[in-house]
């Protein structure tokens, strides 16, 4: 009968010596005899620690070096809130209304964007006081009276509504109309006379920002009229004296209108498949345009006079959270 040494039969490592016991010949002896040699060289001639000790090491970030726990601080740092995000929530929360006692006006609130920033202003309570100022009035909701004021005006003689903008801190102007619809003559009165009038009347009543939605590509020297006349009305908002200004290029609106314009309806349809390449390049919807209005009021001012292209609405725009979110 064959007698079987226990002792010599079992392999015992033991943990943490650096040695192993029993049959070293085996795979497992071996493994664990090299891992644990101290002073082991690796292929580049580093010294290897001890596997204890490189399990502990690797266990405790304050010993993997000063760079590892810059690297682990950074991963754990809070992200930053984005100003307008911290200004949107301190407005909604102060007085129980959302302005603190500030007040506004919105000038074309019937027009595309118009609707969509009269629904961002009301339903988000960022001022105490919101008058629509216009030539009819609008229908609005119970809730939205308490808020809302409108105030019909002539706005061929618009100096004699002078009270209409008194008092107001900040004022919108979405005002517009189109060649089609107007005339060339119309156009430029509504465009240009009556929202320049406007900035007149507001800064005289003391409105310290003033946002006006123009368009891409404005410029006074242009040889085409409508661009020229943005371009023209641009400069003339800006020669009024705010205390600031932020003038908005959008690019082609992309919206549903309330009348029927056949060939923008073709330009939209493309444009928004190109949006899904391109999507800040050629065009924007309006309601991003009305989101970046908002958070223009929410943020610090860049300067006295700010202009913001089509790539800074989308940016802006999404810098307010929609409704719901």
């Amino acid at each position: 009968m064959l007698a079987i040494n226990p002792v010599t039969a079992v392999t015992r490592i033991l943990p943490g010596s650096g040695t192993c016991t029993g049959d070293s010949s085996s795979a497992l002896g071996k493994r664990q005899h090299s891992a644990n040699m101290p002073g082991r060289k690796n292929h580049l001639g580093a010294t290897l620690l001890p596997a204890p000790l490189r399990r502990r090491r690797r266990a405790e970030p304050g010993l993997a070096g000063p760079r590892a726990e810059a690297r682990r601080r950074q991963r754990c740092r809070p992200c930053p809130v984005p100003p307008c995000r911290r200004s949107l929530s301190m407005a909604a929360d102060r007085d129980g209304r959302g302005g603190s006692g500030r007040t506004c006006f919105v000038l074309g609130a019937s027009g595309a964007t118009g609707r969509v920033l009269l629904r961002e202003l009301l339903s988000r309570r960022l001022f105490a006081r919101v008058t629509l100022i216009g030539r009819r009035r609008l229908s609005l909701g119970e809730e939205d009276s308490g808020v809302a004021e409108q105030a019909v005006v002539d706005f061929e003689r618009l100096g004699q509504h002078a009270a209409a903008f008194q008092g107001h801190d900040v004022g919108f102007c979405c005002l517009g109309t189109t060649r089609a619809r107007a005339g060339a003559d119309g156009f430029v009165r509504v465009d240009r006379d009556y929202v320049a009038q406007a900035a007149e009347l507001a800064r005289a009543g003391g409105c310290k920002h003033f946002v006006l939605e123009s368009s891409r590509g404005a410029n006074q020297h242009s040889r085409f009229l409508y661009l020229r006349v943005k371009g023209e009305v641009e400069n003339l908002v800006q020669a009024v004296g705010f205390d600031r200004c932020t003038i908005l290029r959008p690019a082609v609106l992309l919206c549903k209108r309330q009348e029927s314009r056949p060939m923008e309806w073709v330009v939209q349809q493309f444009l928004g498949a190109v949006a899904w390449i391109f999507p800040t390049a050629y065009s924007v919807p309006v309601e991003t345009v009305a989101r970046a209005m908002v958070a223009s009021v929410l943020q610090p001012g860049k300067g006295k006079v700010e202009v913001l292209e089509n790539g800074a609405i989308h940016q802006l725009g999404k810098a307010v959270p929609q409704q719901g979110t």
